[in-house]
């Protein structure tokens, strides 16, 4: 077990991400590593404008914490890049941020997220210069891919993320993924690789306004269903749609919101029964105010996408305080067994429907405070300053 002056100066690298592309992730997150060493300096890594969106939502929710961060603007890989040109590309970053945390004598590196060609080229880095000091990546949506199918060209199998954790594993080198479920699934899936992996809450922090602009619209007996994030196939933004065209029509007291941006990768359901729709992605502002206008948060994205990777709608909605109506998925169903009832889990959709006519039939409004109260009492979980310590506890072990 490490002491507490063991570990003082680490350094967080932000990859792949742009301007506000997991900021609040980003920012919870580096929070977390402040409250797990509460004597360390800290120094941060990242694209420019992401970095300032970090910098920014950090300074919202712990402002004195900012005195033991320093911000480095570095170059990341062009988000267009793929394959092999990707792996090129992440591997001359990768050298750089390596040397670069030698030389500040860092004792400890995050990468906050990573792709499968960057975790070849990290371990091909590694094989040929071991670190001396502990390595921990976070693993997001990837994850799904260690199932599925296989590329479709054969010079792109190595970089498959089955291939490349299957690859030997350097001593100094850890993956975090983001919850206790999603490492269960990984340990039935995989379970000769799960070793080298870490489960820990999806970090958010607590709006400090819970029911602003909540209670006004309930008691005039309006009802706002939200749909939270990017609208796209994989998401379900067409299935949302036909359930805002089903009940829009026959109550006008009822709107559907989108609470984020249209993708240009959707189907060709009429979105015109969703208010807000743009396909310009929202300012931070933007999308505080609409979503603490939504009453429910609905969530109708495949089920199978959640087994292997978080849910960011999931975690909005209790940032939010929203209770959500969702379709049933191992990562939800572990938070609502942990909290109590913080919303609905339907096994259809077809349940959903259902459940919005029940809502919009009669209110349910003592229930609806106590799904609230749920969550404001429930997210404590999943606060920077309570999963601090069990990152130390991971690192350490």
């Amino acid at each position: 077990m490490r002491s507490k002056s063991d570990i003082n100066r680490i350094i967080i690298f932000e990859p792949q991400c742009w301007g506000f592309e997991h900021a609040t992730f980003n920012a919870a997150f580096l929070d977390m590593v402040l409250f797990a060493y509460p004597e360390a300096q800290i120094i941060f890594l990242g694209e420019k404008e992401h970095l300032n969106r970090v910098h920014g939502i950090l300074e919202h929710y712990d402002a004195q914490a900012l005195r033991r961060v320093e911000w480095q603007i570095t170059l990341i890989s062009d988000r267009t890049l793929i394959g092999w040109l990707r792996f090129l590309s992440e591997w001359r970053q990768f050298e750089s941020i390596l040397q670069y945390a030698k030389l500040h004598q860092s004792q400890l590196l995050f990468f906050t997220s990573i792709s499968s060609s960057g975790i070849l080229a990290l371990k091909f880095r590694l094989y040929l210069h071991p670190l001396s000091f502990p390595l921990m990546a976070v693993i997001h949506g990837m994850l799904n891919r260690i199932v599925g199918r296989w590329p479709h060209k054969p010079w792109n199998w190595l970089l498959n993320l089955r291939v490349v954790l299957r690859l030997p594993q350097p001593r100094s080198l850890r993956y975090l993924v983001l919850g206790d479920s999603i490492h269960q699934a990984l340990t039935e899936v995989q379970p000769t690789l799960v070793t080298h992996f870490r489960p820990i809450g999806l970090p958010n922090f607590e709006y400090d306004d819970l029911f602003e602009g909540q209670n006004e619209d309930i008691k005039k007996g309006k009802i706002l269903f939200g749909y939270l994030g990017t609208g796209n196939i994989t998401k379900g933004i067409g299935s949302f749609a036909r359930i805002a065209k089903e009940f829009q029509r026959v109550n006008k007291q009822v709107e559907f919101l989108l609470v984020g941006s249209l993708s240009t990768w959707r189907d060709n359901t009429d979105y015109s029964c969703i208010t807000g729709v743009t396909e310009q992605p929202l300012s931070a502002e933007d999308y505080r105010k609409r979503a603490l206008s939504v009453t429910y948060v609905i969530n109708t994205s495949n089920p199978e996408d959640y087994r292997l990777a978080p849910s960011s709608t999931f975690l909005d909605a209790l940032f939010y305080g929203k209770p959500g109506i969702y379709l049933r998925n191992s990562y939800v169903e572990y938070y609502f067994g942990l909290m109590g009832d913080i919303g609905y889990l339907c096994d259809s959709y077809e349940g959903i429907v259902d459940i919005v006519q029940s809502i919009i039939t009669e209110f349910p409004s003592i229930r609806y405070h106590h799904q609230v109260e749920n969550i404001r009492k429930g997210r404590v979980i999943l606060t920077p300053r309570s999963l601090g310590p069990q990152l130390r506890e991971i690192v350490e072990n």
